[in-house]
């Protein structure tokens, strides 16, 4: 009775035993599955996440034509009490400005020269003083000619000028999600997240970047058009004449560089558009995202090779 109850014993102890070992093995098998499809998981997750995020930038460059031809509302009620509160305080600075050159002209004899200097001086002073009271309205006729010739150059384009932005995010965006968040036939993961994700952010930060180009534009004109009577009057003062004349050659430059910014755009969708017809040969779609890619370089930096361009045409 005894010899039997020890081999039940040993029995539950080895079938305890083996039931301990099968469940160490069974987690060692299941774990890592499991790991393994939240990791699928979380990485198509990601990549659905960045493509959503590229599509709205698409959506929101779909209309990149009106956002080259935008410009500051000058006639908004906080810009006119900005405007008018650098006036407020300039216009007494040229007053007294005048009448100490008055006091001069008609009080002390002086060198001809330093007359002469004068009196140049005084017509500069009366002319900076009457047009910080019209300089919003000055601007407001520098930028219908820019719109407007930036709307004769656009109307030019024979194709859609977003084009090259869909077709070279869709690209890459595709290149990206596929090594994200790839699977096999048997809907096994097989993606790779470091390889993926910096192909889904390259579309986004080149969508951003475009984007924050064409608005810094806007901005910087903003700021411009706000301190125009504090660069009129730099400008008219000889000792800051320096800085005025810089501010006034940026404000004209940021203002027309939409023009500038659209004939790169019309270049980019043209040149984009004709491998469409090239008969001789098959362009490759890599062959023609780096062209995109290059086009779209460029008008980011249009701008700034603009300014820097045509900068110093003020005596």
């Amino acid at each position: 009775m005894k010899e039997a109850n020890r081999k039940s014993v040993w029995l539950a102890l080895a079938a305890v035993a083996v039931f301990a070992l099968l469940a160490q093995i069974a987690a060692a098998i299941t774990h890592p599955l499991n790991e393994e499809a939240a990791e699928g998981y979380f990485r198509e997750k990601a990549a659905e996440n960045y493509e959503r995020l590229i599509n709205e930038k698409i959506e929101e460059l779909k209309n990149i034509n009106d956002v080259i031809l935008e410009n500051p509302d000058l006639n908004s009620a906080e810009t006119q009490k900005m405007v008018g509160y650098f006036v407020s305080i300039l216009q007494p600075l040229y007053v007294t400005a005048i009448i100490a050159i008055g006091i001069y002209l008609i009080f002390f004899s002086g060198t001809p020269g330093g007359r002469t200097r004068a009196k140049n001086s005084l017509w500069i002073l009366l002319a900076g003083m009457a047009l910080i009271s019209v300089s919003s309205y000055m601007l407001m006729i520098l930028f219908g000619i820019s719109e407007a010739v930036t709307l004769t150059v656009l109307s030019l384009a024979p194709v859609n000028t977003e084009d090259p932005f869909i077709h070279a995010a869709n690209y890459i965006l595709e290149k990206g999600v596929y090594i994200t968040s790839h699977k096999g036939a048997s809907e096994h993961p097989w993606g790779v997240e470091r390889a993926g994700v910096p192909l889904m952010l390259v579309p986004y930060a080149l969508l951003e970047g475009v984007t924050l180009v064409l608005k810094l534009r806007f901005y910087v004109v903003a700021v411009l058009s706000i301190i125009l009577p504090v660069t009129i009057t730099l400008y008219a003062f000889m000792p800051t004449r320096g800085i005025g004349k810089l501010l006034v050659e940026n404000t004209v430059l940021w203002t027309l560089a939409q023009v500038a910014m659209a004939g790169v755009l019309i270049i980019v969708a043209i040149g984009v558009n004709l491998t469409d017809h090239i008969t001789s040969f098959v362009v490759p779609a890599g062959m023609r995202f780096i062209m995109e890619f290059a086009g779209l370089l460029m008008l980011t930096f249009t701008p700034f090779v603009f300014v820097r361009t045509f900068g110093r045409f003020l005596p």
